[in-house]
């Protein structure tokens, strides 16, 4: 019912941190496909996401978002805690725009939130 939601309906869908693992097409590190199979995912956001990147929940952190200028989703400069966070290893479609990013070292710039162009309220943060 829910993949109908998403994938024939086109509703609005907003998934954060398992629910962003859930909307990714790709998920790595799925300790659940084993017992859930490749179907695990619900599909509907053309990304690559790895599951607990950042590490355990000892190893969560504050991060300071840089927001994309042309979105209004959060205002620049948030504050965003990431706990046990998936990261958003690959966007595999144009049709994927970034709504924000963060540099948090050893890592780099990391995508954490985005948003599927065509089905607008389809959108993801991974925090």
């Amino acid at each position: 019912a829910l993949k109908n939601f998403i994938h024939v309906k086109k509703k609005p869908v907003w998934g954060t941190c398992a629910g962003c693992i859930l909307l990714s097409k790709n998920v790595e590190n799925n300790e659940k496909e084993n017992e859930y199979g490749n179907d695990f995912s619900l599909g509907g956001l053309d990304i690559t996401i790895s599951r607990n990147y950042y590490g355990s929940q000892n190893d969560s952190f504050i991060c300071t978002l840089n927001v994309n200028p042309e979105h209004g989703a959060f205002k620049n400069n948030l504050r965003a805690p990431c706990i046990r966070a998936p990261y958003i290893k690959e966007i595999l479609s144009n049709n994927i725009v970034t709504i924000a990013t963060f540099s948090h070292e050893p890592f780099g710039t990391n995508i954490i939130a985005g948003e599927e162009a065509i089905i607008p309220a389809l959108a993801i943060c991974t925090y």
